[in-house]
């Protein structure tokens, strides 16, 4: 039997208000950003992110302040804080490997589901008598989605797929009522080829104390890879350092959201993105319609508005 063993590691943009340039309507957004780690994999990609920290050409983990920034590059690289040019140009080099970490030879795998809540039925996901958490509700089904969606297309080859691990940044999702079991177990009772060895999700809050270890790091390289697509999805920044960042990673997201059937794509089996829903899901509708436009509702081409906005010449394209 083919096993692999896996940790993922995920992040998440919430509730984003943005316009869709239809009458001043604004969408309501949110995002689920997952990176899938095959575990005897974290340590060698861990230590080639930190190394890269140190941008005179030493090693990080080796360096002994030979590049004079040293205690400045032990930093938390956070999508929001690219203003910092230490972040920056850290975030810039990780760009690198996120862009040569291609199907052939891949080390790690994202997936990004984002999901426009004003075409769904709120009352669809509160529980009896609930008026509050509808929106953490919403995440917690989506993120198993998210989740086994990615597992099943980037290891179809394998017959058993262990979890040993799930890191998310902190946020209000720690205190949800059920999202630290309930994913897991419904994974546990419903795949037979995904096995959860992890009986709860770890939350976990990153700062600049501990930005160099494992799983800080790679909550760290999601956050990278989720923001900037982010960006070149909404343009919802004109930051000289974030339109740099999308910029890089833009032949990615062109690909995903562009020729995501094209099988034999240097990023198909690597990266994936999609989006819920495609058509707009309303409370009179029947649980049977529901159902039927709901398995049918997840697409991938997308207007990129960072493209349509003029961040890109056209020599960039």
């Amino acid at each position: 039997m083919k096993t692999i063993n896996v940790s993922i590691f995920c992040d998440e943009i919430k509730n984003e208000k943005l316009d869709n340039g239809l009458y001043g309507e604004k969408e309501n957004w949110d995002y689920i950003g997952i990176c899938i780690v095959p575990t005897k994999n974290i340590s060698s990609l861990v230590k080639e992110l930190n190394d890269l920290r140190c941008g005179a050409g030493h090693k990080y983990t080796t360096c002994e302040n030979k590049c004079c920034y040293h205690e400045k590059n032990k930093v938390k690289i956070h999508y929001q804080e690219y203003d910092n040019t230490n972040n920056f140009r850290i975030a810039e080099r990780w760009c690198d490997v996120i862009l040569a970490n291609q199907s052939k030879n891949a080390r790690f795998y994202m997936n990004i589901l984002g999901i426009n809540k004003n075409k769904l039925d709120k009352s669809y996901f509160k529980n009896k008598g609930e008026k509050t958490h509808v929106n953490e509700n919403i995440y917690n089904r989506f993120f198993r989605t998210t989740v086994i969606f990615a597992l099943k297309k980037f290891f179809s080859d394998y017959d058993k797929i262990i979890i040993d691990a799930v890191y998310h940044d902190t946020g209000n999702m720690n205190y949800h009522e059920y999202f630290k079991t309930q994913p897991l177990r419904y994974i546990n009772l419903n795949e037979k080829k995904i096995v959860c060895k992890c009986l709860e999700i770890n939350f976990i809050e990153t700062n600049n104390d501990n930005c160099l270890n494992d799983e800080n790091v790679l909550l760290q390289l999601v956050d990278l890879f989720l923001g900037a697509n982010f960006n070149i999805l909404h343009n919802s920044s004109r930051n000289k350092n974030k339109v740099e960042i999308s910029k890089k990673l833009f032949p990615i997201t062109k690909r995903l959201i562009g020729e995501s059937k094209n099988v034999n794509g240097r990023y198909y089996n690597t990266y994936s993105m999609s989006f819920f829903p495609k058509h707009k899901i309303t409370s009179n509708m029947s649980d049977f319609e529901r159902e039927i436009i709901k398995n049918n509702n997840f697409y991938v081409n997308r207007e990129m508005k960072f493209q349509r906005d003029g961040q890109l010449t056209i020599f960039e394209i």
